[in-house]
C-alpha cells in the first residue's frame, strides 16, 4: 500500500498508533491512523496516496483517519488544512471538522475549525458542506461559508486574507487572482452571465428519431484541446462534453474542440449546438433565484436529445436545480430517475450520496 510522504515539516510532530510522539521529518511516511499536531509558528507539507496534497497550518491538528489511494478521510480537530485534492477516480475525498463534512473531487480548498463550529473557504472548484440539522451546500471558487452546528448557515462570503494565504502556503500562484463569488441576479452588479433562455424548443432544430441500437455507430473522435490548469480544477459537471457513449452524435456537433465549460462559439451554431449553449446557461445560472427558469428546457433535453452526454446532464441539472430550491422530494425523485436512466453515469455517485438518509 502507497504510505502517505511528508514534503516538509517544521516543527511538526507525529502520534502513530501505539507509538510515542515524536518529531516529523521530510521524508517520513504515515499510514491511516496517524496524528499530525504542529505548533505556533509550525507547519507540514503532506503528499497523499492519491496524489493530493495537504497543508496543516501552525497550531492544527488532524487526523489521518484513511489515506487510500481510493478513499480518503481526514479529521480535523484544531487549526486549518488547505488541500489540493488530484483529479482521480476514487470513493471519496471528505475533511470532517466540528461535526461539518466536506466532500470533494478536483478541487482547492481549506477546512478551518473555529470557536463555533467551521469554515470552508474554496480556491477551485466546489465543495459540497454536509452539517447535522442542516440541507447539503455547495460552496464554489472564491467562496467561504462559515458553519455552526445545528444553525441555518449564512450566505457564502469572500475568500478572506487569511484563507488566500493559506493557499499561498500550499504552493498554489493562484491563489491572489481566483474568482470572486459570482453577483446574484437582480443583486444591482453587473454580470457576464448571459440571460437564461426559458426553454430551447423555440431554437433547437427538429431532431430525428434515434436509430435502432443495431444501427449505432461509433461518434468519430473529436481531437481534444489538452486541459489547462483552470480546466482541470472547473466545476464538477460540463454541460456539453464531446459524445463518448456508443450513441451516433448529431451532425456537426461542437465540431471543434472547445474547453468542457465554455459555451459553443457564436459561429459554430449547428443542430445540437443550442442544447449545449442552453446547458451551459443552466449551469451558470444553477442558483435557487434563477435556475427555475430552465427546469421545462432541461426536461426537453433529457427526453429528446439524441447526445447520451446531454440527456445525462440535463436530467442531473434538474436535480440540482431541486436540491438548490431545498425541493427534497422533487431533487430526490430527479436523482432516482438519474440513476435509472443512467445507472453507470458520471454522477452516479453524487445522485447516491444525495439520497442517503
Amino acid at each position: 500500500m502507497i504510505a502517505t510522504r511528508v514534503e516538509s515539516a517544521s516543527g511538526a510532530w507525529i502520534q502513530e498508533p501505539d507509538a510515542p510522539e515524536r518529531s516529523l521529518a521530510a521524508g517520513a511516511q504515515l499510514h491511516s491512523g496517524a496524528s499530525i499536531r504542529t505548533r505556533a509558528k509550525s507547519n507540514a507539507l503532506l503528499r497523499l496516496p492519491d496524489a493530493s496534497r495537504v497543508r496543516v497550518s501552525p497550531d492544527s491538528e488532524v487526523t489521518l483517519a484513511r489515506t487510500e489511494e481510493q478513499d480518503v478521510h481526514l479529521t480535523l480537530t484544531r487549526g486549518r488544512v488547505a488541500v489540493q485534492a488530484s483529479h482521480v477516480e476514487r470513493k471519496g475525498f471528505t475533511v470532517e471538522a466540528v461535526g461539518v463534512r466536506a466532500s470533494v473531487v478536483g478541487t482547492v480548498f481549506s477546512v478551518e475549525c473555529t470557536e463555533h463550529g467551521a469554515v470552508v473557504a474554496v480556491l477551485e472548484g466546489k465543495v459540497r458542506v454536509e452539517s447535522e440539522g442542516q440541507q447539503p451546500r455547495f460552496v464554489t471558487a472564491g467562496e467561504r461559508l462559515e458553519v455552526r452546528s445545528g444553525k441555518q448557515a449564512p450566505k457564502p462570503r469572500a475568500l478572506s486574507a487569511q484563507d488566500r494565504r493559506a493557499f499561498q502556503e500550499l504552493g498554489l500562484p493562484s491563489a491572489e487572482s481566483s474568482p470572486a463569488p459570482r453577483p446574484t441576479v437582480g443583486s444591482g452588479a453587473p454580470t457576464a452571465t448571459p440571460e437564461p433562455t426559458p426553454t430551447v424548443a423555440t431554437t433547437a432544430p427538429a431532431v430525428e428519431p434515434e436509430p435502432a441500437p443495431a444501427q449505432e455507430e461509433t461518434p468519430t473522435p473529436v481531437a481534444a484541446t489538452p486541459p489547462s490548469s483552470e480546466e482541470e480544477s472547473g466545476p464538477e459537471f460540463a454541460p456539453h462534453p464531446v459524445p463518448t457513449s456508443p450513441e451516433p452524435t448529431e451532425p456537426g456537433v461542437l465540431a471543434t474542440a472547445q474547453p468542457e465549460w465554455a459555451p459553443p462559439a457564436p459561429g459554430g451554431l449547428v443542430p445540437g449546438a443550442s442544447d449545449a449553449r442552453f446547458l451551459w446557461q443552466a449551469r451558470e445560472q444553477l442558483s435557487p433565484r434563477t435556475c427555475e427558469s430552465f427546469l421545462v428546457g432541461l426536461e426537453e433535453i433529457a427526453e429528446r436529445s439524441k447526445v447520451r452526454e446531454f440527456r445525462e446532464h440535463a436530467r442531473y441539472l434538474r436535480a440540482r436545480c431541486f436540491e438548490e430550491r431545498l425541493a427534497a422530494t422533487e431533487a430526490a425523485a430527479e436523482y432516482r430517475r438519474y440513476l435509472r436512466e443512467f445507472p453507470k453515469g458520471r454522477y452516479v455517485r453524487e445522485a447516491k450520496a444525495a439520497l442517503l438518509p
